[in-house]
């Protein structure tokens, strides 16, 4: 599994923590056995959380993909009053945490307007 290289380091911590409280309790340094189990699915999440996977989608520039996995959970007709100040599509994307956070098929083009809404 490939890894992505942001990530990197948060596996190599989470699995080095847990390298440590293992060989604690095996080396009887103590009882780390509890700290082991709890810190476990941490350090097994990580890798899977900043995974890599190879995606093999058309790369066509004629075409406007998802950028990222997850699922569409609406399409509406809206007003957009700021930039376009008229009639717009909204496409809702939910990613959750199994998802994979990268954004493999950008579209091309320019950013016209930004507007930060805290």
């Amino acid at each position: 599994m490939r890894i992505a290289p942001e990530g990197r380091p948060f596996v190599g911590v989470s699995t080095a923590v847990l390298a440590g409280l293992v060989g604690l309790e095996l080396w009887g340094h103590g009882s780390w056995w509890m700290a082991a189990a709890i810190w476990a699915p941490v350090a097994v999440w990580t890798p899977a959380f900043f995974r890599d996977p190879r995606r093999n989608g058309p790369h066509d520039e004629r075409l406007l993909l998802a950028p990222a996995d997850g699922k569409v959970v609406s399409v509406a007709n809206v007003r957009e009053s700021d930039f376009i100040r008229g009639p717009a599509t909204r496409v809702s994307v939910f990613m959750n945490v199994f998802n994979v956070h990268i954004n493999y098929y950008p579209a091309d083009g320019v950013v016209d307007y930004r507007q930060y809404r805290p």
